[in-house]
């Protein structure tokens, strides 16, 4: 059971679909049972098996400045959802390096003339882990071990007349220094 696992292709994959019209969460569960008979009530906790990140995104330059986001994106998501993650804890790396496939998820475009964007995506558990070399933002990025998933924002600066790319990266985890895990069950 804990070998059965999801693939992932698309953000839609992360949920049961019942019609074209109808998803849902997947969940898993944990209890333990000394015996199971015909009349066995059976109480267990539902888990989210995924993480939900609530993500904001707002562009503080001002309209003179030339700095126009294109759009933000999802990066390296793992590909696989696992129906069961632990017993009764994961630990990382999750899903193991042998077993980890990422993907991207589609690019979101930026509404013309916003100020900021809100987006809430599900994703596969992701555990890569703390670095504890890194207590800074500053740091986050350069030692965010392989496979972490990331925020890319695509920018353009207008500087001269002419437009020059610009992208931004975020690793997500429980804080902005030194942790890359996007645990089962939580919301970040």
């Amino acid at each position: 059971l804990k070998s059965y696992k999801r693939q992932i292709r698309t953000e839609k994959d992360v949920f049961g679909v019942e019609d074209s019209d109808d998803y849902h969460l997947i969940f898993n569960g944990y209890q333990e049972f000394d015996k199971i008979d015909g009349e066995t009530v059976i109480n267990g906790e539902l888990k989210r098996n995924l993480a939900k990140l609530n993500i904001n995104v707002v562009n503080q330059a001002s309209a003179g400045d030339g700095l126009k986001i294109r759009a933000v994106q999802l990066m390296s998501v793992p590909s696989i959802s696992y129906y069961v993650t632990s017993v009764p804890e994961v630990v990382a790396p999750f899903p193991s390096t042998k077993d980890f496939t990422k993907l991207n998820y589609t690019e979101v475009p930026w509404s013309e003339g916003a100020d900021q964007m809100e987006i809430v995506a599900y994703v596969p558990v992701n555990m890569r882990g703390v670095e504890m070399i890194s207590d800074s933002e500053s740091l986050k990025n350069k030692y965010a071990p392989d496979g972490s998933t990331y925020l890319l924002v695509s920018a353009t600066y207008q500087d001269d007349g002419r437009d020059y790319p610009i992208t931004y990266t975020f690793y997500l985890g429980e804080n902005m220094t030194n942790d890359y895990n996007l645990a089962p069950n939580c919301s970040y």
